[in-house]
């Protein structure tokens, strides 16, 4: 609005004019008053941009006071348009409160606030319980997030010694008076319990042989995902963990990047997708290669998960039942080929060498795009960033961001999101995931019972159980050689020969939306509307 020259504050009281203007007088009362709030209700996408600032939003609420104070027809419809905006997210929490404490103009102020006073209770209500969380109080957090990752060369070397230690015990007759042997591989688990005002910690990387991982947290979103790189480049002396790790650091670096005006704002996963890649294209960070990648964003306001998926990382979306409600397919070119995104070796010189200094980091982190800001060379790269349309990829026949598939989920409380790398996926059936987590999901639920009025960090610690179950259950599949594996029946449907498990690094992210105090407020505040 700055940039106009003109003042919002300002501005959204004659738009609001203009939108009540168009209503008929000349009906009834009541015709009137219904024909007012479907004026509000329809026209309150174009008032929410103009609210942007709480001076405009306080500004709003009082000429909205003013305005029906003038004209008894709408005296009574006073609350409920304060409610339709503020279900539209024309109108804050804390401005309404502010109104209703000190903004409040004289005119007609007992009877508004009467009408109000249901509403602002339920928001003063919530405002409490929020602070409640930040203070480490017991409503936890809204969402548990439980990685857990191995590659295929840990994941070797421990089946090869397990196999040893059971077969030395067989030899030995030991098997039939001893426990057997506990599957266990050395499997890393991270679990965060991510509550709205904790502290949070971000992770670019991990060292998940070709795969890795990045979470990171943008006002309101947790944004997450995971990378693959292809194997195939270490025939061309190209090591693909590089490509992915680096892959998921600018990731990691462009949704912390990533500007959102209100709190409640979604970020978008796939222009984070597209800004990392852009990135890493012209930073100057020699890696080169090529990887799959997923990105997901987890409002915690809303319980809206999005979704960017380029190749065969993919998902599944697990209801209250631990029933699959959504599976994400691979994006394949054909079998065994996945959509990627490529970065080709194109010369020996200037990028390559930085390689060589920094070989043992095993991956990089933006570089221009972090030190100096204010300098020339890294405005002009952040400019190269934010207009890269891949064109040149595009024109050569790779893969680009552009072609990454958006989803969008609304998920319900103790709701499950499975995201992996295809280690998972191509040995593991979404039945067996299912199973599992129920089982998980019913030690949870025994463990919050017990503990209701504890701090909850018992349930998280399950939760992070369920990630190395599930990635274990990928281990133990793909050492099987007999398997009917979901890899092995897509192979067969394209024509090959391939039956058992495929060895592959492993990589889970499960996100958990737990119950909140805010989401039983807002639904409260909803059920509001009749009494109204």
């Amino acid at each position: 609005m700055r940039a106009n020259q003109w003042d919002e504050h300002l501005a959204v009281v004659l738009v609001w004019d203009g939108i009540i203007g168009a209503v008929d007088w000349a009906l009834r009362a009541e015709q009137i008053e219904t024909q007012a709030l479907n004026q509000v209700k329809r026209y309150a996408p174009v008032l929410e941009v103009l609210t942007t600032e709480p001076k405009s939003e306080i500004a709003l609420i009082k000429h909205i006071q003013r305005y029906v104070y003038d004209d008894p027809k709408l005296t009574k419809s006073f609350g409920r348009m304060v409610f339709e905006l503020y279900s539209a997210d024309v109108l804050s929490d804390s401005a309404i409160i502010f109104w209703a404490a000190k903004g409040a103009r004289p005119e007609g102020k007992a009877i508004f606030l009467k009408q109000t006073e249901t509403l602002v209770k339920k928001l003063e209500a919530l405002e409490g319980e929020d602070d409640d969380d930040e203070a480490g109080g017991p409503a936890g957090g809204i969402a548990v997030l439980a990685s857990a990752w191995i590659s295929k060369h840990a994941a070797a070397k421990y089946v090869q010694d397990y196999v040893r230690r059971v077969q030395a015990e067989t030899k030995n007759g030991d098997s039939a008076t001893r426990e057997p042997i506990a599957f266990a591989p050395p499997i890393q688990v991270q679990v965060l319990d991510v509550a709205e005002g904790s502290a949070y910690e971000s992770l670019d990387a991990i060292n998940g042989g070709e795969d890795s991982l990045f979470h990171a947290r943008i006002k309101q979103n947790l944004v997450y995902g995971v990378a693959d790189g292809v194997g195939g480049w270490n025939e061309s002396g190209i090591d693909p963990s590089i490509f992915s790790r680096t892959l998921t650091a600018y990731s990691a670096d462009a949704a912390q990047r990533t500007f959102l005006l209100h709190d409640s704002d979604e970020a978008d996963p796939k222009d984070i997708m597209r800004r990392a890649f852009a990135g890493m294209r012209f930073d100057a960070v020699p890696a080169y290669g090529s990887a799959t990648e997923l990105v997901m964003s987890l409002s915690l306001a809303t319980g809206r998960l999005r979704t960017a998926q380029l190749g065969d990382s993919t998902y599944v979306v697990l209801d209250n039942q631990q029933r699959a409600k959504f599976v994400a397919a691979e994006q394949q070119h054909r079998f065994n080929m996945p959509y990627q995104l490529t970065i080709p070796p194109v010369d020996e010189s200037g990028r390559k060498s930085d390689k060589k200094d920094e070989e043992s980091a095993q991956f990089f982190r933006p570089r221009l795009l972090t030190q100096d800001e204010g300098s020339a060379v890294a405005k002009e790269t952040r400019r190269l960033v934010d207009e890269d349309d891949f064109a040149d990829l595009s024109a050569v026949g790779f893969d680009t961001p552009a072609e990454a598939r958006e989803d969008t989920h609304t998920l319900a409380h103790n709701e499950v999101v499975v995201a992996a790398t295809d280690g998972l996926f191509d040995n593991v059936r979404v039945e067996e995931v299912e199973r599992l987590t129920e089982r998980f999901m019913q030690a949870i639920g025994s463990d919050q019972k017990r503990s209701a009025k504890s701090n909850g960090h018992g349930t998280a610690d399950l939760f992070g159980g369920l990630a190395y179950s599930v990635a274990a259950q990928a281990v133990a599949n793909y050492i099987q050689n007999d398997l009917r594996s979901p890899f092995a029946e897509r192979a067969k449907l394209a024509g090959y020969n391939f039956s058992g498990g495929k060895p592959d690094d492993v990589t889970v992210m499960l996100a958990w939306v737990r119950e909140t105090a805010r989401v039983h407020a807002e639904e409260q505040i909803r059920e509001m509307q009749p009494k109204l």
